[in-house]
């Protein structure tokens, strides 16, 4: 008799928890606004805000610090033998105190390890072969060489001449763009003219 109250209880608390779990399900994929053309939710707009912590955010803050870190060390940068992939020995120990791991953004360090928006390990590359793309897990992206403007304001600290960048272990979050999974900023100097 008190084995069957138990599972029942149990029973009961399973239910609940399905159900309380299921609504909230709903509610996060539920459409916020809607237009004639599309529906937006809070799992798209997670997605999105994934997405631009990413090319974003994720990009601009690392490229600089690679390029700090090689000038240090550039001992400490190997490659790994799979595609244009490298191993920096430390960079971890480097970074671990920037204000960028401990805000409010998705990417963490957990377990030694640096981690994008989604969870994944973060992977280093660099444009071994300096022909302006890079090739690792399975894609192929060019190297996004951008022009600074110094005469008109623009300043950059690095101009990344050994283009390092980072890499996503997957296409988790951005399976309709896999082009986005690798990230190599460089950039030259040029001189604006009107």
């Amino acid at each position: 008799m008190k084995r069957r109250r138990i599972l029942i209880a149990l029973g009961s608390l399973l239910a609940f928890a399905a159900l309380v779990w299921g609504v909230a399900h709903w509610i996060y994929h539920a459409p916020l606004l809607r237009s004639e053309t599309s529906t937006f939710s809070m799992a798209d707009r997670d997605a999105d805000e994934r997405y631009i912590e990413w090319c974003n955010e994720l990009t601009h803050y690392i490229t600089p610090r690679l390029c700090a870190y090689y000038q240090l060390h550039p001992e400490r940068f190997k490659p790994t033998g799979q595609g244009e992939e490298i191993a920096i020995d430390g960079f971890i120990a480097f970074v671990q105190a920037d204000g960028f791991w401990q805000s409010p953004n998705r990417c963490r360090i957990r377990g030694g390890t640096l981690r994008d928006p989604w969870g994944d390990p973060i992977h280093f590359v660099q444009d071994l072969n300096m022909d302006g793309f890079i090739e690792a897990r399975g894609q192929r992206r060019n190297v996004f060489d951008q022009a600074v403007y110094e005469d008109v304001g623009q300043k950059v600290d690095f101009l990344n001449e050994h283009r390092l960048g980072i890499c996503k272990d997957n296409v988790k979050g951005i399976k309709d763009r896999p082009w986005d999974s690798i990230f190599v900023l460089s950039y030259h100097r040029a001189k604006w003219r009107p």
